[in-house]
């Protein structure tokens, strides 16, 4: 082998044993192919059996759908949350900054108030809300809030802690 490598050189050499090791890597992985996609085992006696099932099988699993949001007996439903945030959040003139924040403190939870800290009412950019709130409920105790105003798209992360819905994050996507 070496006398073979000192003619071929190293560059050959080195090429050669790439070469070696992909027919080998193709070779096992041929090997290992079997197409048991309409099978399934027989619960007897273990062997594989056809499907019976007359849907065929497009590999993607079904995920059920989200459960509707859920809010305690007399608590404000994530979309009146929603909306109310966004228009506390709109109404940035005329209002200290503390103020403004003290508002949206009211529906919002300790992580976002602690972003809120530094956030000035005047940066806020729009002015008024121009469409209902429309939500995506991801599960029974969390929500997306999307809230159209006149400069762009105002959208709220609601999460429920003890039945109360209050507003985790905001994002803003101008029009």
């Amino acid at each position: 082998m070496r006398t073979l490598l000192r003619r071929l050189g190293v560059r050959y050499g080195i090429s050669l044993g790439l070469v070696v090791v992909v027919i080998v890597v193709i070779v096992v992985a041929r090997a290992g192919q079997h197409s048991n996609d309409s099978l399934v085992r027989n619960g007897a006696d273990g062997r594989l059996v056809p499907s019976t099932s007359p849907i065929p099988d497009d590999g993607v699993a079904s995920v059920p759908a989200p459960q509707p949001p859920s809010t305690s007996p007399g608590g404000a439903t994530p979309q009146a949350v929603a909306s109310t945030f966004a228009t506390d959040w709109l109404r940035h003139t005329g209002v200290t900054a503390a103020g403004w924040r003290a508002a949206l403190a009211a529906l919002s939870t300790d992580r976002l108030d602690g972003e809120l800290t530094d956030a000035d009412p005047q940066t806020v950019p729009a002015d008024r809300i121009t469409g209902p709130v429309t939500l995506t409920n991801h599960a029974a105790s969390f929500v997306v809030a999307d809230v159209p105003t006149d400069s762009g798209t105002l959208t709220l992360s609601l999460l429920a802690t003890g039945g109360r819905w209050q507003v985790d994050a905001i994002d803003w996507a101008p029009a």
